[in-house]
């Protein structure tokens, strides 16, 4: 079993549109008064992203991340991740997908919210460039209830794309899903990530510790 981390790179000014980016944001969790200055103020900067990354490398952790814009892509690729991640929001993004592929790296799918039709041209736009590709199902429900991770489409992925990784992306705030997730045939895992449950942020409360995640390793690897 090998872990890797993943983070999410975006460039606010591109990615949300004026009137959603001036938007006014009340929630307890926002680091500004508008939408579009809350996630400038979560962003890390392009001097900080190359540090980050390069902290992972020195110290061993395989790191990459997200782009949510073309500007985010060529900046991840510029720092030589090892793969990309496209989000299921970006599942019909086309040009991403294949500007992402193009890199000839390692590309995840995330799937929620996709038809099969959805599913197939993302994979065959990404086929296009390269043949390293995981799907991964996905429910979009921030946390997401055991009754809604669809988890046999799992089954399914894994009869119509045979050559192809499947794994689970998961909001459930539990590891147990990813079990039963295996036993169906997933083979990569993502969970939200968090050191303390009580901090400020809208995915902490339902993100796992660093023992969930321990516990979840040491039951794939018992026999």
């Amino acid at each position: 079993i090998s872990s890797a981390v993943k983070f999410q790179t975006r460039t606010p000014r591109e990615v949300y549109s004026p009137a959603m980016f001036s938007a006014r944001f009340d929630s307890p969790h926002a680091m500004a008064e508008s939408y579009g200055l809350h996630r400038e103020a979560l962003e890390p900067t392009e001097t900080e992203w190359g540090e980050l990354f390069a902290y992972c490398r020195k110290v061993g952790v395989t790191a990459f991340s997200t782009p949510f814009d073309s500007r985010s892509a060529d900046q991840l690729r510029d720092l030589d991740v090892p793969a990309f991640k496209i989000a299921s929001g970006d599942i019909t993004n086309t040009p991403l997908i294949a500007q992402v592929a193009g890199y000839g790296k390692p590309v995840i799918l995330s799937t929620g919210g996709s038809t099969l039709e959805d599913v197939n041209r993302a994979w065959l736009t990404a086929r296009g460039y390269t043949e390293e590709i995981a799907l991964m199902q996905c429910s979009c429900i921030y946390p997401s209830p055991a009754n809604i991770l669809n988890l046999r489409v799992i089954e399914h992925y894994r009869e119509y794309f045979p050559d192809t990784v499947i794994g689970l992306s998961c909001h459930h705030p539990d590891w147990i899903p990813g079990i039963a997730a295996y036993t169906l045939g997933a083979r990569l895992f993502e969970f939200h990530y968090t050191n303390d449950r009580e901090w400020k942020g809208t995915d902490n409360a339902f993100s796992l510790t660093p023992s969930m995640l321990g516990d979840f390793r040491r039951a794939l690897d018992t026999p």
